[in-house]
């Protein structure tokens, strides 16, 4: 039997293979403050290689996070999930983060802006997680003029 190498050319491409970048696509979205619902800024996608984020604004920063979308209370209804893992509840507007591994109610609700990471004014971040990735501004009240992320989408 041969010996065979696979050359990285993601992050994680060691761990699971992704095929190249064949497509990309850029656009802007608006950001709001967080007491308002999250923004989903990429939408989860199994042939994603990678999302890079710009935050536009010179004066506010930009939190960002990966979450699983649902609709449903992972507190009252048994939802699987790993340690730390995130579920975002678009309709209620509510962050869960699971407390253990496995199939269960074991969730807590979290505020977006203490398990986020942030990107500051004028800087940029490259993710490659195949989740939704939502975003959101790091105020509590309204900002003016608004707040715009650049995203830089590419699938394979």
């Amino acid at each position: 039997m041969s010996a065979s190498f696979y050359y990285a050319s993601f992050p994680n491409s060691r761990n699971a293979q992704r095929s190249a970048t064949k497509q990309a696509s850029t656009y802007q979205k608006e950001l709001f403050d967080y007491t308002l619902p999250l923004t989903r800024i990429a939408d989860a996608s199994l042939n994603r290689t990678y999302v890079t984020l710009e935050n536009f604004s010179q004066a506010n920063s930009i939190f960002y996070l990966y979450a699983d979308t649902i609709n449903v209370d992972p507190t009252v209804t048994p939802t699987f999930g790993v340690t730390t893992a995130l579920i975002y509840n678009d309709v209620s507007n509510t962050v869960y983060q699971k407390q253990d591994d496995g199939l269960n109610t074991n969730w807590l609700v979290i505020a977006p802006e203490d398990v986020a990471e942030l990107i500051f004014p004028g800087a940029s971040a490259t993710l490659d997680a195949l989740q939704d990735v939502y975003a959101f501004v790091n105020s509590a009240i309204p900002i003016v003029p608004s707040v715009f992320v650049g995203i830089d989408a590419g699938r394979g």
